[in-house]
């Protein structure tokens, strides 16, 4: 049972201290001017400690500038940070400076040549130029090979921001890709840059390889259910998918839905729910109407427009049919926020059938009556969600927050001039239309 001890005594030398820093790069080639703009916000300061992880994230920091100046060839191997430890006093002087074995290429900024698009490619895909040259179509400044014309070539020139002429640009080149993706229709989207010989100035080709993904699909979903109240039930749903209608990347789904839930060992009536109902969904990758939008960064705003009708029946009580229509927008301003805006927003309820116990129980609680009515809902309605989840982080907190407010027949309640205060009230197509302001959190 003998223990041993060990003590260890750590004698830790001053840290050294970044006395002169330097950026040793002429005023007069293009890369010389861009570092010495990107040097006024660098991770380098005098008086700061000399810390090497901080020198190669300044380095990387004045590649990751440099793209957006259209250095594509730049690497930020080909910068190095000589220091001078001998001028004492534990401080040291800095120099960054580019290797001599740079290449000419890296020094040069590059534009957009020619942007050419495969909008149906796979692995068998004849890619020789002459082909190319000869099958595609010109619009916009982009060439689109697609010998069957599957897809409109407007769809491309909404989703790509790079065009021939442009600066190269690291940033640009990723939001092109994130919106190609974000079209739905394509399984892989690829990028390749090319240098190209012209006599003006360094000059970049780019291919866009698009493998297109199933273009229409079916879903079967069979769910089932029980309660505490000795309830059980079932729900299936088919719904089928064309993820390029109209040759626009427009999304559109049919969806079938039918449910039955019914109440065993029990000695009461049985109480049996039946529901089906059918959904149209169509979302457009753009936003439709008298007005052109220009959408910049990673998302392109979206049209979506739905239909739906609904039968539901609960045997001992009532039976109803619900209709709904909207029509709206969708857009991002990143990854984390979304905003959706339905300027046509209209449900209809109407009961069908109420059963004559159950009539009773409605005509001494309002709210239970109100819940059933006969009722036309319609007006515009807003949602904002923020979501910091959706991007993987450590941060110890993340939030999330969601807003909706709903204006019903504000709108419609002007024009007609219904005013509930005054016991004045409206119909549309012979029904009563609801009137409020929620907004919920």
């Amino acid at each position: 049972n003998k223990e041993l001890h060990i003590v260890y005594k750590a004698i830790v030398q001053p840290a050294y201290n970044i006395r002169n820093l330097e950026f040793r790069f002429d005023s007069v080639t293009a890369i010389g001017r861009n570092i010495h703009e990107l040097a006024r916000a660098s991770f380098l300061q005098k008086g700061a400690r000399y810390d090497l992880d901080i020198i190669k994230s300044e380095r990387a920091r004045i590649d990751a500038g440099l793209k957006e100046k259209g250095m594509y060839f730049f690497n930020p191997d080909f910068l190095i940070a000589d220091v001078d430890s001998a001028v004492g006093d534990h401080q040291v002087d800095m120099f960054l400076r580019l290797k001599k074995e740079t290449p000419p290429k890296a020094k040069q900024e590059y534009r957009l040549n020619e942007v050419y698009v495969f909008a149906d490619y796979t692995a068998d895909t004849d890619t020789s130029m002459q082909v190319v040259k000869q099958q595609s179509r010109f619009a916009g400044g982009y060439h689109i090979y697609d010998p069957q014309h599957k897809v409109r070539t407007s769809v491309f020139k909404r989703a790509l921001v790079f065009k021939p002429g442009d600066l190269y640009s690291r940033e640009m080149h990723n939001q092109s890709l994130k919106r190609l993706v974000n079209l739905g229709m394509y399984k892989f989207v690829k990028a390749r840059f090319q240098e190209t010989d012209t006599s003006k100035q360094p000059s970049l080709n780019a291919f866009y390889y698009l493998t297109p993904a199933p273009i229409k699909s079916l879903r079967a979903e069979v769910s089932g259910l029980t309660k505490s109240n000795n309830s059980a039930g079932t729900e299936i749903s088919l719904t089928w998918r064309h993820r390029n209608l109209l040759r626009g990347a427009e999304q559109f789904s049919a969806k079938i839905y039918g449910g039955l839930e019914r109440q065993v060992y029990s000695q009461q009536p049985t109480i049996s729910t039946n529901r089906f109902g059918v959904e149209f969904n169509l979302l457009s990758p753009r936003m439709i109407g008298p007005f052109k939008v220009k959408s910049k960064g990673d998302f392109t705003p979206q049209t979506k427009s739905t239909l739906g009708y609904e039968f539901f029946e609960r045997n001992t009580q009532y039976t109803m049919n619900s209709a709904k229509l909207s029509f709206g927008y969708i857009w991002k301003r990143d990854i984390t926020q979304e905003h959706r805006l339905d300027i046509v927003s209209l449900n209809l309820v109407q009961p069908t059938y109420i059963n004559p116990d159950y009539q009773l129980m409605l005509d001494t609680n309002i709210t239970l009556a109100r819940s059933i009515e006969k009722q036309f809902i319609v007006g515009p309605n807003y949602n904002y969600n923020y979501n910091s989840l959706i991007v993987a982080n450590n941060r110890p907190n993340n939030y999330y927050f969601n807003w909706n407010i709903d204006l019903s027949g504000n709108i419609m309640g002007a024009v007609t001039g219904a005013d509930i205060k005054n016991g004045i009230q409206k119909n549309f197509l012979g029904i009563p239309f609801s009137q409020y302001v929620k907004t919920e959190l």
